[in-house]
């Protein structure tokens, strides 16, 4: 089994609450084994009190509240089953008015069938 990666926002995606609040990227995972578990990571850096909301192909994978400026590289661990050949993550930001986040380094790994 061999396992497969696709990477996204090499440079940073700043989302604003109200604004310019989602980012949504497209890839592919041909030959995905579904019954084998997938990762996500990715960067934030939270400015202000923030909640990012990760969904990925209409499931939503996570919602995490920030409240401080402190950049970090986050993982989410699931279930293989929710990649399709053609795949869309949505990354949406709300909070405060004054508030955005940075988004980048983006990873998605899966296993191949």
């Amino acid at each position: 089994m061999a396992v497969q990666y696709d990477t996204f926002l090499d440079g940073e995606k700043t989302l604003v609450p109200g604004g310019d609040d989602e980012e949504t990227i497209k890839f592919d995972t041909p030959g995905v084994d579904t019954g084998a578990n997938a990762s996500l990571d990715y960067r934030v850096t939270p400015n202000g009190k923030t909640t990012l909301i990760i969904n990925l192909n209409g499931t939503e994978l996570s919602t995490v509240n920030f409240d401080s400026g402190v950049s970090r590289v986050l993982r989410e661990n699931f279930s293989g089953s929710l990649l399709k050949n053609h795949n869309t993550l949505t990354f949406t930001v709300t909070g405060d008015s004054q508030a955005d986040m940075k988004v980048s380094d983006g990873l998605v790994l899966w296993k191949n069938s």
